[in-house]
């Protein structure tokens, strides 16, 4: 995953889905009659004080709106004892039209992770679809790779799952599974 920063300007934060959809997001939370969604937006709270990243005159709305922070971040590892959370945080993001790299930057600064370490990385904008000959084990981020391509089986998804998915299960899981062979009874998978 991306650095967690105190990054701001007009990336993302000027727009409708910057801080006014944090605005959105605590008029609901306000709102909000859901107990699931209460339990998620105290964890958030606790999560903020906990690890430092709300001072101690502040607010978690006071954070939410504060128009700072960003994880550049399309495809990032949740532990499974996050989910649960991270699901109703991010849902609540969703509704709310709160942008992905805002939205990651505020759960990760709520819950214990560890920042990547300085390193090598790629933006790709203008070369969005060679990603594969620039992924390695030794960068820390690159971006972007859009998952949407890797819906239909393809040469693109092969290439995708034997470079970028194999690598991160490679460092994850030290090699536990090679992703471009397809076991006998794994279906074949096209979404419509």
């Amino acid at each position: 995953m991306g650095p967690v920063a105190d990054q701001h300007g007009n990336n993302w934060w000027n727009g409708e889905y910057g801080l006014q959809a944090a605005k959105n997001i605590v008029l609901a939370i306000k709102n909000n009659t859901d107990p699931k969604i209460e339990k998620a937006w105290k964890q958030f709270d606790e999560g903020l004080k906990t690890y430092g990243y709300m001072k101690e005159n502040q607010t978690v709305f006071d954070e939410i709106t504060s128009g700072k922070g960003k994880s550049i971040s399309d495809f990032y590892y949740i532990p499974s004892s996050q989910i649960e959370y991270y699901a109703v945080l991010m849902r609540v993001f969703y509704e709310n039209l709160f942008f992905l790299e805002l939205a990651v930057n505020k759960f990760v600064k709520s819950v214990d992770h560890q920042v990547a370490r300085k390193g090598r990385k790629a933006y790709l904008w203008g070369n969005r679809n060679n990603w594969d000959t620039y992924y390695s084990k030794q960068m820390v981020a690159m971006h972007p790779i859009k998952m949407s391509q890797f819906r239909n089986v393809t040469e693109k998804r092969k290439k995708y799952c034997g470079s970028v998915l194999q690598t991160w299960s490679d460092i994850m899981f030290g090699g536990s599974q090679n992703f471009t062979v397809k076991a006998d009874d794994d279906p074949d998978r096209t979404v419509e």
